[in-house]
């Protein structure tokens, strides 16, 4: 089972279902919808009652959870869920509920290790700000437009304040929010925006004892005519602060093992003998590199590194060891028009492309990729944007003869911080394909069908014709293969059809959709692999979720 499901709870239900009005005059096509949670966040080891936002026909619900060690159950209230945490760290739980017809979505609560404290309005002005303690997450909504959030911190002199928000990047708040520190007058003292994709994180030394305010507020994801905040119910967030340790990320940006590479923290008041853990993949997301005695924590997506050279040098504008091929390298920029040079070997007539991560992670970096012979003097090849909406670079360049040279990082625009974290990933330019999903949950009627679409991305002339099917399919369901051929329409997407039998029995639960690499007479000439839909950047659904019901 790739579940951990909390059956309990029919017991801890029965009470509010016995209570609720008969759902018989409901609309039998009603589906169940979970948006969010607010709190969005709960604390270890508390029990906390977070109100789930959507539409439940159905009432109680069944619950999904990737994390054994999260224990969540429905309330008397339709809605709410009690959520208590015995896991030893911080991190994600993903969090799916269905009922006899339908499932939700895949919905992020966040695990603190420190209190979690929720903002109490009015708090727009100074004046009314809430007094909060470090460390602590704070909690709130900008529920309507024009809403601003104040909260107040008092800091010594050379205390050294991380405020960190969680709000688009994992939470899908649709806000681009800005974070400010102002002193009691009222000045701005420090400001951050897109630090963490769209969200906002702030750290500023006080030169003294005083009283300071943070004041967050958003503009909308998507830009619209409208000049002002904006706010809306779902402009959920979470905000940790503290004065303590914070980790803000690790490299290597992957799961590596110790001794290949020894993973290094980078944040601020780390003490020397910071020691990190990790903490296994679940069933939805990858590990998670995190620290017993600070905040903070990372996804690290698993490596295929066998066969492959590994880096990481902070000391690289003058690079010394020359690396093998394919690599994986990971760096910094760190200060202002810096420029990281790593050396590698290539082969004579070989194609090779060097590509960057940083954005998709998350990172501010706006990477340039240069290749140039060893002298420094002559350019290979140059890149900047490998999309239109793309700001990682990626470049493909050959050499005719065996030789060194050397890629160069830096910024578009110069820039540099502990956010300018980057991947550097060169190897032989070889044709690839992935098939994504736009959704991670779908239902089909018993005695009908159902057409799932599938993106296809081939890429350096893919042209291998491709079997799509699906596994772990339940009695009753039959699945139509279909093909991708390398030319025409269905090169870039197809429709996998299900069909359910007028007999078939209802069913919740996840399935894998799967591709094949085929010859003209459909006999596989590699090993097959999931379709996985984009859940969050570094976070990739193998499996889907399964919905078989009667209308």
């Amino acid at each position: 089972m790739l579940w951990h499901s909390h059956d309990k709870i029919t017991a801890t239900c029965i009470f509010a279902f016995a209570c609720l009005p008969s759902f018989s005059t409901l609309s039998v096509h009603a589906q169940v919808e979970l948006e969010r949670f607010f709190p969005p966040a709960v604390q270890l080891d508390v029990a906390t009652t977070v109100k789930g936002e959507g539409k439940f026909p159905q009432w109680p619900v069944k619950i999904e959870c990737d994390l054994s060690e999260l224990s969540i159950a429905c309330s008397e209230k339709a809605g709410d869920f009690l959520v208590t945490s015995n896991a030893t760290a911080s991190g994600v739980a993903w969090i799916r509920v269905h009922d006899a017809q339908s499932a939700s979505s895949l919905v992020p609560i966040v695990i603190e290790s420190e209190p979690i404290v929720r903002e109490v309005e009015p708090n727009e002005t100074l004046g009314k700000a809430l007094l909060v303690t470090c460390p602590a997450t704070l909690v709130g909504k900008l529920e309507k437009n024009g809403d601003v959030d104040v909260w107040k911190i008092s800091l010594h002199a050379n205390e050294q304040l991380v405020a960190s928000v969680t709000a688009n990047t994992l939470l899908g708040s649709p806000m681009d929010s800005v974070l400010q520190l102002v002193d009691a007058r009222g000045l701005v003292v420090a400001q951050a925006e897109d630090n963490i994709g769209l969200d906002p994180q702030l750290h500023f030394v006080s030169t003294k004892d005083g009283d300071f305010y943070l004041r967050l507020f958003s503009f909308p994801e998507t830009a619209t005519g409208t000049i002002g905040f904006a706010g809306a119910a779902n402009f959920v967030y979470a905000m940790r602060v503290t004065t303590n340790a914070f980790v803000d990320h690790v490299l290597p940006l992957r799961s590596i093992p110790a001794e290949k590479l020894k993973p290094m923290a980078f944040g601020w008041n780390l003490p020397s003998d910071l020691v990190l853990a990790l903490k296994p993949a679940s069933q939805i997301a990858p590990a998670t590199m995190h620290a017993a005695s600070a905040m903070g924590w990372q996804w690290l997506p698993e490596a295929q590194t066998e066969g492959w050279d590994l880096g990481y040098d902070e000391q690289n504008s003058h690079p010394g060891v020359a690396y093998d091929l394919p690599l994986l390298y990971w760096g910094h920029i760190l200060q202002a028009k810096e420029v990281d040079r790593i050396r590698i070997r290539v082969r004579a007539g070989a194609t090779y492309r060097a590509e960057i991560n940083s954005r998709e992670y998350g990172f501010k970096l706006d990477s340039v990729l240069r290749v140039l012979h060893a002298d420094l003097q002559t350019q290979i090849a140059r890149n900047d944007d490998s999309g239109r909406k793309n700001f990682d670079a990626a470049v493909e360049f050959k050499s005719d003869k065996d030789e060194e040279l050397i890629i160069e990082v830096s910024d578009l625009a110069d820039s540099a911080s502990l956010r300018h974290a980057y991947e550097l990933q060169v190897a032989l330019l070889e044709p690839k394909v992935n098939l994504s999903l736009a959704a991670d949950h779908f239902r089909i009627s018993i005695g009908k069908s159902l057409e799932i679409p599938v993106a296809i991305d081939r890429d350096a002339g893919y042209a291998q014709r491709l079997e799509i099917s699906a596994i772990g399919l339940p009695a009753g369901i039959a699945v139509e293969k279909i093909y991708s051929e390398p030319k025409g329409d269905s090169a870039k997407a197809v429709k996998l059809k299900l069909s359910a039998a007028s007999d078939a029995a209802a069913f919740q639960g996840p399935v894998e959709l799967r591709f094949t690499p085929v010859d003209d007479n459909q006999s596989p000439t590699a090993e097959p692999l999931p379709i996985r839909h984009s859940l969050r950047p570094q976070v990739s659904l193998r499996h889907v979720w399964l919905s078989v019901a009667a209308d």
